[in-house]
């Protein structure tokens, strides 16, 4: 409840969160500034790879030809997710790349609406929807696509993924990303660095960015790598866990002063 969030906040040593939105909505709730440090999640880097070939397969699995184009997504499908604006999308994209297919992945209560819209678009024929994944198939579908595309929105409550996995996980696996510039994702993609990053719920600007990386292969390819490289770099859970450890001294020391 809100009120044991604003005491905690107030009387914690250290505050870590995955986001700069979300610090700021602990800032809100009194949690000293001077306190907080943001630290994004960690990834296992051998777990999400670049794998043409797993991907490969799952294109062959689904029945898509290697040069289709595929835009794909795995997760909840909930609100906040934005798979509505991405929907919203397609008909643009789809004027400039007419083989191109969408795979979204998942299960989630809006699966039912999401077919529905994409009937009503027009564009059912090039939305496919293959149902849960399972933990072990999610490298290779990453891998399979073109570009990862996740178009993340506040819901209704004001909720939003402070940093989706399905980040990380495509950033490990050397995939081109365009996301949305929302909670703790510019945390960890510089744009047009290691993805390209537009405005929450704008499907337009979303429909010229999934544009501009089909139209330049290179560049997208590239925007992968870096994105790579930031894991390998940055974002392993080593990484992560020595931050942890910092904030922890931190606190402890911060403890032992209050305390005495």
């Amino acid at each position: 409840t809100a009120w044991v969030a604003r005491w905690a906040a107030q009387r914690a040593d250290g505050i870590t969160s995955c986001s700069g939105d979300l610090a700021a909505r602990l800032a809100r709730l009194g949690g000293p500034a001077e306190r907080m440090r943001v630290i994004p999640y960690g990834i296992d880097a051998e777990q999400f790879y670049p794998a043409p070939e797993a991907g490969a397969a799952i294109r062959e699995q689904l029945g898509i030809a290697p040069d289709r184009p595929m835009l794909v997504w795995v997760s909840r499908m909930v609100y906040k997710k934005g798979l509505s604006v991405l929907l919203n999308a397609l008909p643009a994209v789809l004027r400039q790349h007419p083989k191109l297919v969408l795979v979204l992945g998942g299960y989630g209560d809006l699966r039912d609406a999401l077919e529905a819209q994409a009937r009503e678009l027009g564009i059912a024929e090039n939305v496919l929807f293959p149902g849960p994944v399972d933990r072990a198939s999610i490298n290779a579908y990453w891998n399979a696509g073109d570009l990862v595309v996740v178009p993340a929105i506040h819901d209704h409550r004001g909720n939003v993924d402070g940093l989706p996995n399905i980040i990380l996980e495509s950033m490990s696996a050397g995939r081109p990303i365009v996301a949305s510039r929302v909670a703790g994702i510019p945390a960890v993609i510089d744009h047009a660095t290691h993805g390209l990053l537009v405005p929450e719920g704008d499907h337009t600007a979303l429909a010229g960015a999934i544009i501009e990386l089909l139209d330049r292969p290179e560049f997208a390819a590239e925007l992968g790598r870096a994105a790579r490289r930031r894991v390998e770099q940055e974002l392993r859970w080593s990484h992560i866990a020595a931050r942890f450890e910092h904030v922890y001294r931190e606190a402890l020391a911060h403890f032992a002063v209050r305390s005495q």
